[in-house]
């Protein structure tokens, strides 16, 4: 049986439990603690990741009879429900190899899929249950049914865009939002990276569309009122400050499954403290002043497990070896770095709307960003890459049909001329290489004129 992501991380913890006694409280009350952060701040008025977690699984199962039906057809693989939606977002539409995804999202909303996502939207909090027993898979399994419906619903956008249907894109722009403020209210540090995928994504769309084809003034001041809703995320802290207390959950559950993998001191439990403090006292600071002892975790911990096949037990063989302290350190810089991303994301898609806006009102984009100010921003939001700003400039006769580029210097705060590591956008906005800039202006995808 497959074990939740907090299970198998605890498993290459025991060192901190398999050697001597540890003082720990009952698993009850750790499960307490993390239950209490979880609905810390939260207003009262219905919950609602009930709605959230019963339209992901409503999607998970209209998608497996999709996939059945596709398999059965003796189809070729772009046909393939989930590979043709992929393909909406990424390659070339309209192509007929989009019919099977368009298709899907027919049937995610004949089944009543975005009509859930809709009864959460007008909920006040979302608070996800904590499973019983920690070990159990379970809790886990319902996440990434949320994870696989959040990355898929900005298809939507670009078809209703392709289709004049402003109201649509806007809706689906919202419905994607919802999700990352529902995952974004849990404490664990998956659910955190899943909201901040989830959000990026969507506002990576609004930016692409916004330098394939443009909206006007209407529709932009609609998702910069999507934006201003769903975001910010809760403060990312609240995550790191549950990770010990999810780690002493997993220990007091059951401490035999721990010392089965007694390879660590006693002392990691509270080097776990230490670190978690370390990164609560590095939020503030921009990616340039971090010390992020963990960068290049989760690509080596992805290299090591394709290098064993790619199989979820070739995941969990190589998290097990893996020592605890070097998956915290993964996690934590992730985590920050994560929100700073996620902070530049939404900083400068806000900046292009209003760039917009700007030329739809004076006939032609500004010659720079105070231009904005104060008719349409208050102030020009920092670079979280260092202490500087956004980089914004004017081109003519480029080779995308872009007319002004936006773009970050990266953590080095210097001005490459908006040069760009190809694939840099999955790279993450905080790994950007020195000689190097994060573009948020992209060029247009293929097909587009």
């Amino acid at each position: 049986m497959r074990r939740s992501l907090i299970a198998v991380m605890a498993l290459s913890a025991l060192a901190a439990c398999g050697r001597e006694d540890v003082q720990l409280l009952s698993a009850a009350e750790y499960r307490a603690q993390l239950q209490a952060m979880a609905e810390a701040d939260q207003p009262a008025g219905e919950n609602g990741w009930p709605f959230i977690v019963g339209a992901a699984r409503l999607a998970r199962q209209t998608r497996d009879e999709a996939s059945a039906a596709w398999e059965a057809s003796g189809a070729e693989w772009a046909d393939e429900p989930i590979t043709s939606l992929d393909n909406i977002r990424f390659g070339v539409y309209p192509h007929p190899d989009n019919a099977a995804g368009i298709a899907l999202l027919g049937a995610y909303r004949g089944a009543g899929v975005f009509d859930l996502i809709d009864q959460a939207a007008s909920c006040p909090r979302f608070v996800a249950p904590l499973a019983e027993d920690p070990w159990d898979e379970d809790a886990a399994l319902a996440g990434m049914d949320v994870f696989q419906l959040g990355l898929k619903l900005p298809a939507e956008m670009r078809i209703a865009l392709h289709e004049g249907d402003t109201d649509t894109l806007t809706l689906a722009f919202e419905r994607a939002m919802v999700m990352a403020r529902a995952s974004g209210w849990r404490t664990g540090s998956l659910a955190r990276m899943r909201a901040h995928g989830f959000a990026t994504i969507a506002l990576r769309e609004v930016r692409q569309e916004l330098m394939e084809v443009g909206y006007d003034d209407a529709t932009c001041r609609r998702l910069l009122d999507v934006i201003d809703r769903a975001l910010p995320l809760p403060p990312v802290e609240r995550c790191v400050r549950a990770i010990p207390v999810e780690l002493r959950w997993c220990a007091a559950s059951d401490r035999k499954k721990f010392r089965e993998f007694a390879e660590t001191s006693l002392g990691t439990l509270a080097e776990v403290d230490t670190l978690c403090d370390a990164a609560l006292a590095e939020l503030s600071l921009p990616i340039s002043e971090r010390r992020r002892e963990g960068a290049g975790y989760h690509e080596r911990l992805i290299g090591s497990m394709a290098a064993r096949g790619g199989t979820m037990e070739d995941f969990e063989e190589t998290y097990r070896e893996t020592p605890l302290i070097e998956h915290t350190r993964g996690s934590l810089t992730n985590l920050l770095d994560n929100d700073a991303w996620l902070r530049a994301d939404v900083a400068a898609t806000r900046l292009m709307l209003n760039l917009e806006r700007y030329r739809h009102r004076h006939g032609e984009y500004p010659g720079t960003l105070e231009a904005l100010v104060p008719e349409f921003i208050e102030a020009i939001p920092p670079d979280p890459a260092h202490s500087g700003a956004f980089i914004y400039r004017r081109v003519e006769d480029d080779a995308h049909g872009r007319d002004y580029l936006l773009y970050s210097t990266g953590p080095d705060g210097e001005d490459d001329g908006a040069k760009v590591v190809t694939e840099i956008w999955a790279m993450g906005f905080a790994n950007v290489p020195p000689g190097y800039d994060y573009d948020f202006t992209e060029p247009r995808r293929p097909g587009v004129r």
